[in-house]
């Protein structure tokens, strides 16, 4: 019988809620996470037993944590400003991380030390001989798309296009301009370099027109054989109604959906052609692939050096962009 991973949790009350709840559906002991203050512990606290059967304990002192519970693993899903000090100390300590998307990210600091903390992260998960993930999960979502588009599964065509159009709702001010680049434009990124393993950008096709709710991104990447991928991608924030998430290769594109099942399970819906099918939760993907990496069993989706080239990418885009 495989090993029972002990997983702590820093930042459980946002998206790591959810890494809670698919760790702990995964087989793994979710014993600890930390947050900002004791306040803040006993209310998420009492959303995670809201959730599944969480027995653990929350700390709001992350050194604390890490010293009394010694996991096997870390979720750091605290804000992207905060990666780089919470990594390196949970790699410190000798756990394995799952970082959440952007590998890094500090509005107060230029393009060079952007990347310094991002290349930090992954010298540290490198120096201490851990793994270190990175949590963007579409790009899981590519084996099911061959599902479903079989005519454009690897190997049975060059990939010359890649697009992807990503709604989110809701946020007010706080998402609007390049933040809503900031907090999505990971998961295109990640998905056409999961599509074409050892492509490079072209950075001088990198161009970003930053809208108040809306930015559209473009680059090459260069494939192995030489030939030109052209990637292009759309994310917005809406008010209301229901987002709208689409991605594909070579104009052939899927519409994505995630909801529950008849069961009561989330599930990843992928349409096209009038058909939709159902696959597994591509955030649950994400989260076994990481399990079985620490255990010994197989890969992760996203490596941390996968998670820099995304950064390096955001970054240069981010440079290039203009507001429109």
């Amino acid at each position: 019988m495989a090993k029972q991973v002990k997983v702590a949790i820093i930042g459980a009350s946002g998206i790591g809620k959810q890494h809670a709840k698919w760790f702990h559906l995964s087989g793994c002991d979710v014993a600890a996470f930390a947050g900002r203050t004791p306040e803040s512990v006993e209310k998420t606290t009492q959303v995670l037993k809201g959730l599944f059967e969480f027995k653990g304990k929350g700390y709001w002192d992350c050194d604390e944590m890490l010293r009394a519970e010694e996991p096997d693993a870390v979720v750091v899903s605290s804000p992207a400003s905060l990666h780089r000090e919470h990594a390196v100390r949970a790699l410190a300590a000798g756990a394995h991380v799952l970082c959440e998307k952007p590998l890094v990210w500090r509005a107060d600091r230029d393009a060079r030390s952007i990347l310094e903390d991002g290349r930090a992260i992954v010298d540290a998960a490198t120096a201490h001989g851990r793994i270190l993930a990175i949590n963007t999960q579409y790009a899981a979502g590519i084996g099911a798309y061959e599902q479903v588009v079989p005519e454009c599964a690897r190997g049975r065509c060059a990939v010359d296009s890649f697009y992807m159009e990503m709604e989110t709702k809701g946020g007010g001010g706080m998402h609007e301009y390049e933040q809503i680049f900031i907090d999505n434009a990971s998961h295109p990124i990640s998905l056409a370099l999961a599509w074409l393993p050892g492509a490079k950008a072209d950075e001088g096709t990198l161009s970003c027109q930053v809208g108040r709710k809306e930015t559209v991104a473009a680059f090459h990447l260069i494939r192995a054989d030489g030939g030109i991928c052209q990637v292009r991608f759309l994310v917005r924030n809406i008010k209301e109604g229901k987002v709208k998430r689409q991605f594909g290769v070579n104009g052939r594109l899927v519409t994505y959906d995630g909801r529950n099942d008849d069961r009561g399970q989330f599930r990843t819906y992928l349409a096209h052609g009038g058909t939709e099918r159902a696959f597994d939760d591509l955030m649950s993907v994400s989260v076994r692939r990481f399990v079985g990496a620490v255990r010994g069993e197989g890969s992760v989706l996203a490596t941390g050096a996968e998670g820099l080239r995304n950064l390096e990418i955001q970054v240069g885009l981010l440079e290039r962009s203009v507001r429109v």
